[in-house]
């Protein structure tokens, strides 16, 4: 500003040589200003890069996308009990649906019917997350197994074998002294709604995944003991690495079944289970654990003689529809063991499918009973016949607001439709039928 003053004043005399001075002046002035401005300014985009690339980076370090944390409110509970309400589960939420293929289903397709129960030697259900929120226990409460599951659906896992899960949140009445500063979402309900799983006819749940440790260690016990209190066998955690790598194994009229689980988006090292140390079974391919899980198979199908070996993988891209090339590597890894089926849990969305030698790979079956928003999900149905045949199915289904019912006609087509769309060899007829595409 003093070189602006100096400047004018020499205009006002009107000494023509005192003028150029002044203009000469007045434009080394301007470029001053011209020069801090922008310096400036790329100093504040460059503040701003660096903020959303530490951003960037934070995120890239999580394995979920999920952004609250809430306490589960104890002023609605029906139930009257005293054990502790310090339940912390998923807020309420109006996360929009994850984007999947446009698909165009074209005609009427009112003759699909609903998928019922198979029939077999062995029939199997499996379906994707699970969280036994404060929301479910109140349907159940007010209408039992109708307040937020189809009849049909209820058929079908009270009717099968054997039927699995994937228990996404810890099973503990601790308080919060035990939570693992990790991320933002955290799940923990009450042990005394563990009661529901037996309703619904749960036999199995896999425990490998990237919520059952939200309360470390001893939330995982907990969980471990709510389930064997309840009659339910869990796979995929232990109380060491023997544990946890094992299969559940259930013979069911002269049929030998094995289910076993792993995790590929476990949040902290410490989370692995160990010699003696309770925690997860992992199975990145870069670690021994992924040929430990391998070399399991393989002993179950060789020296156990199981029939059909079941693995249900934690894995993918939250809310991604698109298989990753992990994805596959795992999968078709476990396959090449000996495995008969692959049921992928964790995206929160539906994935494709594939037949990989003769053997079945279902990426992603979406949520079952998981948020609250609209989301297409799948029940993988199988059974086994005399002669080790496997026949597998899948039940189209629409999950919202912890509430899930299975369709039919053309919403059936639609879902069939966009699970063919992201697969790369498999068609899946009018009756859920998967079969390898000619």
């Amino acid at each position: 500003m003093k070189k602006m003053n100096i400047a004018i004043k020499l205009f006002k005399e009107k000494n023509i040589f005192s003028v150029i001075i002044g203009v000469v002046v007045f434009i080394v002035f301007l470029t001053f200003l011209f020069c801090i401005t922008i310096g400036g300014g790329d100093r504040v985009t460059s503040d701003l890069n660096e903020s959303k690339m530490a951003q960037e980076n934070i995120t890239s370090q999580k394995t979920t996308t999920e952004m609250i944390t809430t306490t589960e409110p104890t002023t609605t509970e029906i139930i009257t009990t005293t054990e502790p309400e310090t339940t912390t589960v998923q807020a309420e939420t109006t996360t929009p649906k994850p984007t999947m293929p446009y698909v165009e289903v074209n005609g009427d397709y009112s003759h699909i019917g609903y998928i019922t129960p198979t029939d077999g030697v062995v029939t199997m259900a499996f379906v994707g997350d699970i969280n036994l929120s404060e929301k479910i226990e109140n349907y159940y409460n007010n209408s039992g197994l109708d307040g937020f599951l189809s009849k049909n659906l209820q058929n079908i896992f009270l009717n099968s074998d054997i039927f699995g899960i994937n228990h996404e949140y810890v099973s503990s009445d601790a308080g919060d002294e035990h939570k693992v500063d990790y991320e933002i979402w955290y799940y923990k309900n009450p042990t005394r709604r563990q009661y529901i799983l037996n309703e619904m006819g749960v036999d199995v749940v896999t425990l490998a995944n990237n919520h059952t440790m939200d309360y470390g260690v001893e939330g995982l016990i907990d969980t471990m003991n709510s389930l064997k209190a309840r009659n339910i066998a869990y796979v995929g955690v232990g109380n060491n690495l023997e544990e946890a790598k094992s299969a559940y194994i259930q013979d069911v009229n002269g049929k030998r079944i094995a289910i076993l689980a792993a995790n590929r988006v476990v949040p902290r090292v410490d989370w692995y289970a160990y010699e003696n140390k309770p925690g997860q079974m992992t199975t990145y391919e870069s670690t021994d654990r992924f040929g430990m899980i391998k070399e399991e198979i393989t002993r179950l199908k060789t020296i156990e003689k199981c029939d059909v070996v079941v693995v249900m993988v934690h894995f993918g891209e939250n809310k991604q529809p698109i298989v990753q090339d992990y994805q596959k590597n795992v999968a078709r890894g476990y396959v090449d063991a000996g495995a008969d089926i692959i049921v992928g849990c964790h995206t929160h969305t539906l994935q494709g499918a594939e037949i990989y030698n003769d053997k079945y790979i279902f990426y992603g079956v979406s949520n079952f009973l998981f948020e609250n928003y609209l989301i297409d999900s799948a029940v993988v149905q199988a059974s086994l016949d005399e002669n080790n045949k496997l026949t597998v199915k899948l039940v189209p289904c629409i999950s919202q607001n912890y509430q899930t019912h299975d369709v039919c006609g053309n919403e059936a087509k639609r879902i069939f439709r966009e699970i063919e769309a992201l697969s790369t060899n498999i068609v899946i007829d009018d009756d859920g039928v998967v079969k390898l595409k000619n």
